[in-house]
């Protein structure tokens, strides 16, 4: 099955993948070839992205995934390897944003926005400090 995944600044990943799992609307959520036609809004959270040869793990933030049978695509706010998250950075940004926010008005666009800044920051931040272990053909 194919898979992207997409951001407005770039693709992020396309590769041909056995199955994956997403942080969907209403909780977690895997799909393998073959599955229905299905559209769902994406939560902040990791995908775990499944072929032959090993597991990837990606953050991702806001958008949606689309699913028809042959092919899977995500279009999402914000999204990353977490391989590529900085321990160093996480904390301090998370800090940062969560001040903003004790300073911003609940009623505000602005706190909307900052909220899904904070819940970017901290899954970044727990992924960060997380240690994974990917799947391989030899496990």
């Amino acid at each position: 099955m194919h898979f992207k995944m997409l951001t407005p600044e770039k693709l992020v990943v396309e590769r041909d993948v056995q199955n994956i799992v997403i942080p969907g609307s209403e909780g977690y959520i895997g799909f393998l070839e073959g599955h229905i036609p299905f559209v769902t809004p994406l939560k902040t959270g990791m995908v775990e992205i499944v072929n032959e040869k090993n597991t990837a793990y990606y953050a991702v933030s806001g958008g949606y995934c689309e699913v028809s049978s042959q092919e899977i695509i995500i279009l999402a706010e914000k999204a990353t390897n977490i391989s590529q998250i900085k321990k160093e950075e996480t904390g301090e940004i998370l800090k940062k944003v969560q001040q903003l926010l004790q300073q911003t008005p609940v009623d505000s666009d602005q706190f909307q926005i900052l909220a899904r800044e904070a819940e970017w920051a901290e899954l970044c931040s727990e992924l960060a400090h997380k240690t994974i272990i990917p799947k391989s053909e030899h496990s």
